[in-house]
């Protein structure tokens, strides 16, 4: 088992988020936030390996499989077709907020795996083992997955949290998530750096999203 961490630093600073200027994510969603230095988990590779204490790992898919779901690596391959080049956190968190969304506008998951209540945020844990060890990623380095898997629907509303979220720095979208309730209901009882890997349900992202949709 590798138990070393990947550190994160960034300059210390303050930032007041702005208004949201797109209907379906509403203002609710942006508040202010402070930097502070982060760290990145790590796991063993096995991504389905339980550990001492766990009894298993639950997968948050619908009582019948919809032909609509994709794989996690099909929605990357999307995102990064349209930002071109961003950090692995920002992917991570884009595909986050692609996800709780998306369960707020159709009532099922747009892709197949789980997010975990890491430190530094939501993660998706087998994409983080493919890009493990990247600062940044591109489109072309994204040759897992297949984007043209998405439905037209599925592409306008990723398009929509990208419009929302995109133009935001890695940092940002992790100090959001630490703002909002279903990555701090997850991370309960574990001090700010500590390792965490409690999935964060598909119920918990659409009660509080759906709560802050249509707000002012």
């Amino acid at each position: 088992m590798n138990n070393t961490e990947d550190i994160i630093t960034t300059d210390s600073g303050t930032a007041q988020a702005e208004a949201s200027t797109f209907q379906k994510v509403p203002e609710a969603m942006f508040s202010s936030w402070e930097n502070n230095e982060t760290t990145l988990e790590d796991k063993p590779a096995e991504v389905y390996q339980l550990n001492e204490g766990e009894t298993q790992l639950v997968r948050h898919l619908p009582p019948a499989a919809a032909d609509d779901v994709v794989s996690v690596f099909d929605v990357a391959c999307y995102i990064m077709s349209k930002v071109k080049q961003c950090t692995t956190m920002k992917l991570q968190k884009l595909l986050y907020y692609c996800q709780a969304w998306y369960l707020v506008w159709n009532e099922r998951p747009l892709f197949r795996e789980n997010i975990e209540a890491w430190a530094n945020g939501p993660v998706i844990r087998e994409l983080y083992n493919y890009h493990k060890g990247l600062f940044t990623i591109t489109d072309s380095m994204m040759n897992l997955g297949n984007p043209n898997r998405l439905s037209k629907e599925q592409m306008e509303d990723v398009d929509t949290v990208l419009e929302a979220y995109a133009p935001r720095s890695s940092q940002w979208l992790i100090e959001q998530t630490h703002l909002e309730k279903p990555w701090q209901e997850a991370r309960k009882g574990l001090s700010p750096n500590e390792r965490g890997h409690v999935v964060i349900s598909h119920a918990a992202m659409a009660e509080y999203y759906s709560s802050l949709y249509g707000q002012e």
